[in-house]
């Protein structure tokens, strides 16, 4: 037994022999990646650093999620409405610009709107969705007087 390691042993040390230029080549790479790896030790310490600030970010941006997928949520049911009721969208805004427009001209006296309230309406849900309107303010005389 010992006989056949000490053969093999002999053997291995005969391929090494043979291949003693590409085995001294081996070493001596290994030897500069080491130097090398040694002269760079600042970049490595703050590469590790760095990934290690870079795990922690990541750990805030889990925390933050449930909050992003209830905006994504809220934002796709709000989608849901608009498009469910679009043709009060569209007029809405092409309507807009126009009310605005009216808005800037009550306003040129000053820092104050001057409204006359002639009526007063609250639109509330009603039974199924139906909308149910509550008059609150209701003036039929003066400038309220119906043309």
């Amino acid at each position: 037994m010992i006989g056949q390691v000490i053969s093999n042993l002999n053997s291995v040390l005969g391929s090494l022999s043979e291949q003693s230029g590409q085995f001294g080549k081996a070493v001596d790479s290994l030897s500069q990646l080491v130097q090398n790896l040694a002269a760079r030790r600042g970049d490595i310490t703050n590469a590790v650093a760095y990934a290690n600030a870079a795990t922690g970010t990541v750990a805030t941006v889990q925390a933050g999620r449930p909050a992003f997928q209830n905006t994504v949520h809220q934002a796709d049911r709000t989608a849901g409405i608009v498009v469910a009721d679009h043709a009060y969208v569209d007029d809405l805004l092409n309507t807009l610009p126009d009310s605005y427009k009216a808005l800037s001209r009550l306003g040129l006296y000053g820092d104050y709107f001057t409204f006359y309230l002639c009526d007063l309406l609250l639109k509330v849900n009603g039974k199924g969705g139906q909308p149910v309107y509550i008059k609150l303010v209701e003036q039929a005389t003066g400038r309220c007087t119906p043309k």
